[in-house]
């Protein structure tokens, strides 16, 4: 753990074999929080600004977590519990929050967030389901929900002032949201 800053607060804490978990925090405020159970699971956070959150909770075995915040007030929460669960996180801008919860096995998230107090929330559980929320502008949420197995998800949002919302239950769904806003000239 490497901070640079006043009142900053970071805790790991790991039960199991081959476990890595790195932090770095720059600024003022800042608290980061990792607790991995298992075999083999990877923690990554990185924060540069003021007031930042993230925390992290994997059980099971070789899952990932990376997370990058950029801003100040940006909250990130991953929560894996399974085998093989990869979360990668980057948010740059103010304000931004995350939440991502997989359970179950081999399943993948991304969410990036560019601007200020974009919001996205991911709930996947069950095997091999994948997501991708994109965000550029302010004020952006998304929701994924997926439960089953290889289900699949895209949200791409650039603007102002969008909302997306997508549940899927079941196997092999596919749903695509891509909303923007041309610039005004």
């Amino acid at each position: 753990m490497v901070q640079e800053g006043d009142v900053n607060s970071s805790t790991a804490s790991q039960m199991g074999n081959s476990n890595n978990s790195y932090g770095y925090q720059y600024g003022d405020n800042n608290t980061s929080v990792a607790s991995q159970e298992g075999d083999v699971n990877y923690s990554y956070a990185y924060q540069r600004g003021d007031n930042n959150a993230s925390d992290v909770d994997q059980t099971g075995d070789n899952n990932y977590s990376r997370m990058v915040q950029r801003g100040d007030g940006n909250n990130s929460m991953t929560s894996q519990d399974g085998d093989m669960n990869r979360s990668n996180i980057r948010q740059l801008g103010d304000g931004n929050g995350s939440d991502v919860d997989q359970n179950g096995t081999a399943n993948i998230s991304d969410v990036y967030q560019y601007g200020d107090n974009n919001d996205a929330d991911v709930y996947q559980n069950g095997t091999a389901n994948d997501s991708d929320i994109d965000q550029v502008g302010m004020s952006n949420y998304a929701n994924t929900y997926q439960n089953g197995s290889m289900n699949d998800s895209d949200v791409d949002q650039s603007g102002t002032g969008h909302d997306a919302y997508t549940t899927q239950n079941g196997s092999d769904n596919y749903s695509w949201i891509g909303q923007s806003d041309a610039p005004s000239n």
